[in-house]
């Protein structure tokens, strides 16, 4: 015989103490959307900042070779021997424009010097090294000179320029 159907009365739950209640789990799909576009947000913003890093440890990197070979030439400028009689050619006057130079006391005209080299010593940038040699006006009519070294270069499609300046007089003064 069937059982007969009871529509009033307890609630199955306590009809049955040890059933558990039924509960859903998972996440719904709008949590996972929103869960995904958080993530895809903060993964952008951390490669957009380790790309912008990069970028700037890469120009940080080539800036101190530039000034390497710029403060190289100066201390090489201030090392040589300057007398009234001898006069290094890294200390010749020159026009206020200054002239190419090649790093080895030879003025060139246009030629270029390599800033960073692969392992092989091929050049990846290359720069302009300039030498500006002028007469430093005094009061005591010395023999003083100002030396300037200027590098220009290009590095991620803009021109960069590094130059340090200093003075010099004769070793016989």
């Amino acid at each position: 015989m069937p059982r007969p159907v009871i529509l009033s009365g307890t609630p199955p739950a306590s009809r049955f103490p040890l059933a558990r209640p039924v509960q859903n789990g998972g996440f719904t799909l709008t949590e996972v959307l929103v869960a995904t576009a958080v993530a895809a947000i903060l993964g952008s913003t951390a490669i957009m900042g380790l790309l912008a890093t990069q970028k700037y440890a890469a120009s940080t990197r080539v800036l101190n070779q530039a000034r390497f070979i710029v403060q190289r030439n100066i201390a090489t400028a201030l090392g040589v021997k300057f007398t009234s009689v001898e006069v290094p050619p890294i200390l010749e006057l020159t026009s206020t424009s200054g002239a190419a130079f090649n790093g080895e006391g030879i003025t060139t005209s246009g030629s270029s010097i390599p800033i960073i080299t692969k392992a092989d010593g091929t050049p990846v940038i290359s720069g302009t090294l300039t030498r500006i040699v002028t007469a430093y006006p005094n009061d005591a009519y010395a023999v003083i000179r100002r030396v300037t070294f200027r590098i220009n270069y290009k590095f991620q499609d803009r021109e960069v320029s590094y130059s340090m300046s200093t003075i010099r007089s004769q070793d016989d003064q």
